[in-house]
Formats: C-alpha cells, structure tokens, sequence
C-alpha cells in the first residue's frame, strides 16, 4: 500500500464515521427544503419559479395548484390526466404480480379520489366530486366539501348543508366547513 492508498483509506473512514450520525442531525432532505422554497416562491407570488421546483420534485398536486392559480387550466386538467392514466398503467402492468397488482391497488384507490377531485376543480364538475366519494367508498371528504362547495356557489342551501354534514362525520377539523354549514 503506498501513502495515497492509506490516506484514501484514512479519508474514507473519516467520511464514514461523519455521515454515521447524519439521520440524527435534524437536517431536513434535500427535496423538502427545496419544497419549503417553492411554496415561499409562491406566496412572494413567483409561481412559475415555484412551478419548476414543484415539476422538478414532482409534486404533482401542489404544481396542478399553481396552474389553476395563475388560471392556466389546461394545463392543470392535462397534468391530472396525466397522473390519472399513469395510475392505471400501473395497475395494468401489474396484473400478473398479486404483490405488485395490491400495492398499485392501494395507490390507486388511495390516490384516485383526490384526482378525481382536483379535476372536478378544473373544470366546476359535480359528476366527478361524485365519482371521487363512490370509489373511495364514502370515505373522501374532501368529495362532499367540494360538493358542498358548488352547492353553495349555485345557491343550493339545503344540498349544501348535507354534503357540509358528511364531511364533517369524516373530518370535523374544517372551520370553514362548520362556518358555511
């Protein structure tokens, strides 16, 4: 061994024994700082800055926010397609791996509602705030907050209380939703 080997040797060990506490540092990673950045982009109103962060880490749900802030919904509406058809895709691919077929099956229904629901924002559509509640069988508030919601924009008060009253069974935890019920 010549003196660069050991002193490659003696390095190596040094770098080991500082990254053996790195997980008990409190150091947040890499990806949720650069989250934390793109909401403050946002909030400064630099929301295409933002975007491209959000794009980078794909944070599908907060960039399909950005684009329906700036009212770019074309592109909100084709991202979440986007998302959507991925979901079934991977469902599909799985089908001949029970393992793999069960957890594209829990990501899919974990998952599909909120899509569901996203879009429905998109594009002011009850029917899939109504397709969001039923595949994820009754469990979706955020389903009937939105449909409470466009209860309430059409004027519809007695509609509106009723989806305000399921999702509150769910998730009593929306003051806006207590107010408007």
């Amino acid at each position: 061994a010549t003196l660069d080997d050991e002193t490659c040797e003696t390095r190596h060990a040094a770098a080991t024994e500082r990254n053996a506490m790195i997980f008990a540092s409190g150091l947040p990673p890499r990806w949720e700082l650069k989250k934390e950045l793109a909401v403050c982009f946002g909030r400064l109103g630099l929301v295409n800055s933002a975007m491209e962060i959000f794009r980078e880490l794909e944070y599908w749900d907060e960039l399909i926010d950005c684009h329906r802030l700036v009212g770019n919904l074309g592109a909100a509406e084709s991202i979440v397609r986007e998302q959507l058809d991925f979901i079934e895709s991977a469902v599909a691919k799985a089908e001949g791996d029970e393992r793999a077929l069960s957890k594209a099956s829990s990501v899919r229904s974990a998952r599909r509602p909120r899509l569901l629901c996203v879009l429905g924002d998109v594009l002011r559509d009850g029917d899939l705030y109504e397709q969001a509640w039923e595949e994820s069988g009754s469990r979706c508030g955020r389903a009937k907050r939105s449909l409470g919601r466009l209860a309430l924009d059409r004027k519809q008060w007695a509609i509106a209380v009723t989806h305000y009253r399921a999702a509150l069974e769910l998730n009593p935890l929306y003051p806006d939703v207590w107010f408007s019920c």
